[in-house]
């Protein structure tokens, strides 16, 4: 794709560049020099003049072997001049006519029907003698020539023809990066549609379109120019930031052209509020400098990630030729000859360039997105697989549970005589609670969820008297506001207090109290549930509700380590919240439940 894509560059560029120099052959002399307050520099032999950011008046010089007698035009191009004076005179050097134009002055005595990129001025009969005075804020150069009307008017509709297919390159790259703008919400893809923007901007005031449609609009024309240079130094170097730093690992280019794109927007400043052809000439020193710097590392430089290197490779070459048109620009600007002009080949060629580098991006975002597609269909088939053996799993140890409560329950009734029948019954109880936690934890993601109003109180007090034997040494102690009710899943609750109970009744000391508060707030209810107990450390609080964890001083008593950790889940679930803390030897769980 790569040498078709050069080709349809040079071709384009070629047609154009052909299209903006036809001149009409004639017997004319053109020189021209620099004058300022303090010297005249000689005169140079002709038609292109380039002084570059200065405060000097150009003059050109235009003599025929012959007066003119045909109807002729003269053209002076680039069109944005501040103020540009042409004196027309006879054989005898008697002034015929004086005409005025620029960016910057209302046209006076001339009519502005050809100014499309162009200053057009129509040479009045018998003129042999043309004296040309020009100033300029930004960068003062222009060539001039010699043509006539028919000439003129052939020459225009071929360039506004490749103009009008130009800008609809531009304006068609704007449309289609709105694709994957909206696909991968990327920075690069807004940079790049606000840069081809700023071309935009700037193409119209080159074009002198302002003043071509209304005389009285000429100053748009210097202003879309001035500001839509700068503005693209700091769109680009945003939108060229992105993709070294972003796309090809190249994080200490991308830094540099961030600082280009602040040091544009110094200009910004400096250009509004300080000297306008100060931040004119800084943004064309710029231009100047930070593309040998880009070239050097496009050169020299190397991605690190191997995932960056294919994308490097695909867009060198396109960079490096985009970097030495820009530099091209920025010399022309400061003076140093007629390198390269910011026109429409600059921008059609900046605009395929940058163009084929975001193709290539969006080639490589779509192969990740196809990567992370496959990963994850591979991480579903794998977690699909898993939940069935899991469910093949949860079925069997249902089984196997069942299974083995029924001969619990046969040997408690053959011990009903039994003189040990107390301690062994409290021993299966042990083996069945441990079964019963290990099912609730199986089943805490597949449970039903029926909310209704439940007395709490009441749910505390039963399953008190479910876990403690009838002869305790441990007594329950519940503070609560009279019929307070919550309203939540029955079986959820009880598997909650039944959890927060037990464990209390487990690990509090001997003959003493657990003491549970339920208190009652504007939005929320507050359940507490604590003990004395030296089973636990103030700093292992945090570790409670984890799965399977266990104090290393209550190991020595029988437990899962799933009590806490199935009530954190709940909570998680219904979007309670639960904390635990230790203050001295009092161990402390409390819930927050919303009222409604």
């Amino acid at each position: 794709m790569y040498w078709p894509f050069k080709i349809v560059i040079w071709f384009l560029s070629a047609i154009a560049l052909l299209a903006s120099n036809l001149v009409l052959s004639a017997d004319f002399s053109v020189s021209w020099r620099s004058v300022d307050s303090q010297i005249e520099s000689e005169w140079t032999e002709g038609r292109f003049a380039n002084l570059g950011f200065t405060d000097a008046e150009l003059q050109m010089r235009i003599v025929s072997d012959k007066p003119i007698e045909d109807s002729s035009v003269l053209t002076l191009s680039p069109s944005y001049i501040d103020r540009v004076e042409v004196q027309f005179y006879d054989t005898h050097l008697r002034l015929i006519k004086t005409s005025i134009k620029g960016d910057k002055t209302a046209p006076q005595n001339t009519s502005t029907d050809y100014d499309i990129g162009l200053l057009t001025f129509e040479l009045p009969e018998g003129t042999q003698q043309i004296k040309v005075f020009a100033r300029s804020t930004s960068n003062l150069r222009f060539t001039a020539d010699i043509k006539d009307k028919e000439r003129i008017h052939t020459q225009q509709v071929i360039s506004i023809a490749l103009k009008t297919f130009i800008a609809t390159v531009v304006v068609v790259s704007m449309i289609l990066v709105l694709i994957p703008l909206l696909i991968f919400r990327s920075p690069l893809y807004l940079s790049f549609l606000l840069y081809q923007m700023s071309w935009l901007a700037l193409l119209t005031g080159l074009e002198n379109i302002p003043s071509v449609m209304n005389n009285s609009l000429y100053f748009l024309s210097d202003q879309l120019v001035s500001f839509g240079v700068i503005t693209a130094t700091l769109l680009g170097s945003a939108t060229h930031a992105i993709i070294f730093q972003r796309y090809l690992g190249l994080k200490r280019t991308g830094w540099l052209l961030w600082i280009t794109a602040a040091l544009a927007g110094l200009n910004w400043v400096t250009f509004i509020f300080i000297d306008s052809r100060l931040g004119l000439q800084n943004n064309a020193f710029v231009l100047s400098v930070v593309p040998v710097l880009i070239i050097l590392i496009l050169l020299i430089a190397r991605p690190r990630s191997m995932k960056k290197i294919s994308l490097w490779k695909s867009t060198r070459i396109p960079y490096l030729l985009l970097m030495l048109l820009v530099l091209g620009s920025g010399i022309s600007g400061l003076g140093l000859g007629n390198l390269l002009s910011v026109n429409y080949t600059h921008a059609l060629i900046t605009t395929l360039i940058l163009g084929f580098i975001l193709y290539q991006i969006v080639k490589a975002e779509i192969k990740t997105i196809q990567f992370r597609a496959d990963k994850t269909r591979a991480i579903a088939m794998r977690n699909n697989l898993l939940n069935t053996e899991l469910k093949d799993t949860q079925q069997l140890i249902h089984m196997l549970t069942h299974e083995i409560k029924t001969p619990i329950t046969t040997i408690k009734m053959k011990l009903y005589k039994s003189e040990q029948r107390e301690s062994i019954v409290q021993q299966l109880d042990m083996i069945e609670g441990i079964l019963v936690q290990s099912l609730r934890a199986l089943d805490l993601e597949q449970g039903s969820y029926a909310p209704e109003q439940i007395f709490i109180g009441r749910r505390i007090y039963d399953q008190w008297f479910a876990i403690a034997p009838e002869k305790s040494d441990k007594i329950i102690k519940l503070r609560s506001f009279e019929g307070v009710t919550l309203k939540c899943d029955k079986t959820e609750l009880d598997v909650i207090l039944r959890n927060l109970l037990s464990n209390a009744y487990k690990y509090a000391h001997a003959h003493s109290k657990v003491l549970v508060v339920v208190a009652k707030e504007s939005d929320k209810i507050k359940l507490s549930v604590s003990n004395s107990t030296d089973m636990i450390d103030a700093a292992e609080a945090k570790h409670v509700f984890e799965k399977y964890w266990r104090s290393s001083k209550a190991r020595s008593n029988r437990g899962t380590g799933l009590g806490l950790w199935i009530v954190k889940m709940l909570c998680k679930k219904r979007g309670y919240k639960v904390e635990a803390k230790m203050r001295g030897n009092r161990f402390r769980v409390t819930l927050q439940f919303p009222t409604a």
